[in-house]
């Protein structure tokens, strides 16, 4: 077997033994909550200091796609 297959093996091995630990542990529901409403809180604080725009932007994920339409029109 050559070493480049034997490395892809092992590599494939050691990513499935990864998977497999993460997969069986549980996430910590209390953190999980108080980290979600820690954010919420600090997108109520900026969108009433800076506006609604700046806190989408500032909390959106970094590939989101902003359409500029306005209904009133």
């Amino acid at each position: 077997m050559k070493l480049s297959s034997l490395l892809l093996v092992a590599a494939l091995f050691s990513a499935s033994l990864t998977t497999a630990a993460l997969a069986n542990t549980q996430p910590d529901k209390a953190k999980l909550k108080a980290e979600v409403a820690a954010m919420e809180d600090a997108f109520c604080a900026m969108a009433k200091t800076q506006g609604l725009l700046a806190a989408f932007q500032h909390f959106a994920a970094p590939d989101v796609a902003f359409i500029d339409t306005d209904p009133r029109k």
